[in-house]
């Protein structure tokens, strides 16, 4: 699959998540609870369009897995374990914590990432100049916390489910002082730019930081690409 999403992305850097360049943005994790992780998100239903994220599901939260997560990935910090699921295919922003989240991908899909520390805020990021790796599924990655990064892109019509682990808190809803404060802090935990063309983030008053133009979008099918 890898060579045929490189061969209708040919404008993108597009590797795999065990290539050399994802080292910069994270790591595979081999000593995850995978199983577990199946049985959350099999039943759980992907939207037709866009995606849906959850940053906090209770039932997942009181289990056992919740503490061997914090014990093995957070230094025995609290987190929250929520999803992302949907059949995205755009870059439409791009977003940054304070601290690691680690992700499960149930399915294949394809993430695109930037470095923080090479961020100019006076510049736009050009979405053809991020790094875009492929996530097979049954795949564990952190991402460090100089990783910006969003939402996956599918690489089906099916879309793509992945469970998400981060600092407890974070995506939640900030005073409004808060945000005049930093402009670029979105939620709790959560600093975000946008693309011009996302009204969903644009109208609730995210910066503009991605370079001006169509969004960039990730080309899955040949049916896909002229539409």
């Amino acid at each position: 699959m890898l060579s045929t999403l490189q061969q209708l992305n040919p404008n993108l850097s597009l590797s795999l998540i065990t290539d050399d360049c994802f080292r910069v943005f994270g790591e595979v994790l081999t000593n995850f609870p995978v199983q577990c992780a199946y049985e959350w998100l099999e039943p759980l239903e992907i939207p037709e369009t866009g995606n849906r994220y959850e940053p906090s599901i209770k039932d997942w939260e009181s289990s056992d897995i919740k503490t061997w997560l914090e014990d093995s990935y957070y230094g025995t910090m609290p987190v929250q374990i929520g999803y992302c699921n949907g059949r995205n295919e755009t870059v439409n922003g791009l977003e940054y914590h304070q601290g690691d989240e680690v992700l499960f991908a149930a399915t294949d899909c394809v993430l695109f990432l930037g470095d923080y520390r090479t961020w100019d805020q006076q510049q736009p990021i050009d979405p053809e100049e991020l790094t875009y790796v492929f996530v097979p599924g049954g795949t564990a990655l952190r991402l460090y916390r100089t990783t910006m990064h969003l939402s996956p892109c599918t690489v089906t019509s099916e879309g793509y489910k992945t469970l998400i682990i981060l600092p407890e808190g974070t995506n939640t809803p900030i005073d409004e002082n808060q945000r005049r404060k930093d402009p670029y802090l979105f939620q709790r935990n959560k600093w975000l730019i946008a693309h011009e063309e996302h009204s969903i983030f644009t109208d609730q008053g995210v910066p503009v930081g991605l370079k001006k133009g169509p969004k960039q979008r990730f080309i899955y099918s040949l049916e896909r690409k002229d539409t």
